[in-house]
């Protein structure tokens, strides 16, 4: 196997989107809570505080396992950028297989995001609060 410094290592692997991306899942995540829990909603929606329960108990289940997967992806990229410049490190399968496990993660993740993410936006867009025209 080549050896390789872990500089040239991190910039060889494939750039995932996920070492950035996170954050605004965290961000849309409580912005989502945020508005469940405003009074911009109308009154008479059958069974709304039943559907919005739903929604804030899965927002925070998302919530904590995208914490939990920014920080191993953070422990991750900081136990590669450890190593001195001096050092080598041969590419072994140990990180190639951290690599795929967090792009299959991430995968998972994103996926299960998107979808309440449209969920909530689609039952909320019936239930919003019009302003009526003169």
């Amino acid at each position: 196997m080549e050896s390789q410094t872990p500089a040239q290592l991190i910039s060889r692997l494939e750039t995932p989107v996920w070492f950035s991306i996170t954050p605004y899942m965290e961000q849309d995540l409580a912005f989502i809570k945020q508005l469940l829990t405003a009074p911009i909603f109308k009154q008479n929606v059958p069974n709304m505080f039943e559907r919005f329960t739903k929604y804030l108990t899965q927002i925070d289940k998302v919530s904590k396992r995208v914490a939990t997967f920014s920080n191993e992806v953070k422990i991750f990229k900081e136990s590669l950028e450890n190593y001195s410049k001096e050092d080598t490190l041969s590419i072994d399968d140990f990180y190639y297989e951290r690599q795929k496990h967090f792009t299959k993660d991430y995968i998972k993740l994103s996926t299960i995001f998107l979808e309440l993410k449209s969920d909530v936006f689609t039952y909320l867009s019936g239930a919003l609060l019009t302003k009526k025209t003169p």
